[in-house]
Order: structure tokens, then C-alpha cells, then sequence
């Protein structure tokens, strides 16, 4: 779960297990030197849960999620992200 405390890393990676395997280094950097923050993914959802079991990330938001929908339309700004944050920090 989500520190509300701590500064956040969203980290935002489509594809499936390979491509999140290639990522898992970026994720040990940011555990390593950004320890006091939480890491969220939004990913393939099945690999986001192995990751997130494996103690790598904190929080895992499935890709294809509905709640990604407003994130990529033409009006979303900056602005949008803690909101959404908020809204998805739990699966």
C-alpha cells in the first residue's frame, strides 16, 4: 500500500514480461537511491503483481485500467496526477 507520506515515483511502462523484465534494474535504482519514496507502476498487471511481490515496487495499477483513460486525453495536464494517484493506489 501506498505511504501517503512519501513522495511518489510513477513509473508508466507498457508491454508485457519481457519488457517489464528490462525494467526491473530501473526499478532497484530508484529503490536504492530514492528509498524514503514509493514506487508505483502502471503496467501488465500480472508481471506488476510479481514485481511488486518480489519487494521491487510498491504498488502495482493495471495498464489497460480505466483510470489511465483521463491520463492520456487531450485536456489532462500535469495537474492530473495526484488526483489520479489518489483514486488508484490500491488493487
Amino acid at each position: 500500500m501506498i505511504n501517503k507520506a512519501k513522495n511518489i515515483i510513477f513509473v508508466l511502462r507498457g508491454g508485457t514480461l519481457g519488457d517489464h523484465i528490462l525494467t526491473i534494474p530501473l526499478f532497484r535504482f530508484l529503490r536504492k537511491y530514492f528509498s524514503n519514496s514509493n514506487i508505483l507502476l502502471a503496467g501488465h498487471l500480472p508481471v506488476g503483481k510479481l514485481i511488486k511481490e518480489c519487494g521491487i515496487i510498491d504498488e502495482v495499477i493495471d495498464f489497460n485500467s480505466k483510470e489511465l483513460v483521463s491520463f492520456f486525453s487531450y485536456n489532462s495536464t500535469i495537474n492530473d496526477m495526484p488526483d489520479f494517484i489518489r483514486r488508484t493506489h490500491k488493487v
